[in-house]
């Protein structure tokens, strides 16, 4: 239930500007299959301490985004790349660079959800 309604948010939002409730990082997370809201809860404060401060914005703003497309129906992948690029173009950031911070972003996310499973 917790998913559909961030889910839901988090297009809302999207589809009409307004500031995103969502968080991105723990959204994704409780996507996964076997995670519950302590670990992710452990696992986002986790890596929020671990990448640097604005790494942390732009990953959790991805995230929000790809929550929201994939509940659109997009594909992983797709759902992913969308996010990123509409980020990469508010920010002003390169689509390139910015896929190879966000891929280590991701894989500290992973690492920390490990860790608090």
């Amino acid at each position: 239930m917790r998913r559909t309604i961030t889910q839901a948010v988090a297009l809302a939002a999207m589809l009409t500007g307004t500031q995103v409730l969502a968080d991105g990082s723990t959204d994704m997370c409780l996507d996964m299959s076997g995670t519950d809201e302590d670990q992710c809860a452990c696992a986002e404060e986790t890596l929020a301490g671990t990448l640097a401060a604005e790494d942390y914005d732009l990953y959790t703003k991805i995230g929000t985004l790809y929550i929201a497309n994939m509940a659109a129906g997009q594909e992983m992948a797709d759902a992913w790349d969308a996010g990123l690029e509409l980020v990469a173009n508010e920010h002003g950031l390169g689509t390139s660079d910015l896929r190879s911070r966000m891929n280590d972003a991701g894989k500290a996310h992973r690492e920390a959800i490990d860790a608090c499973g």
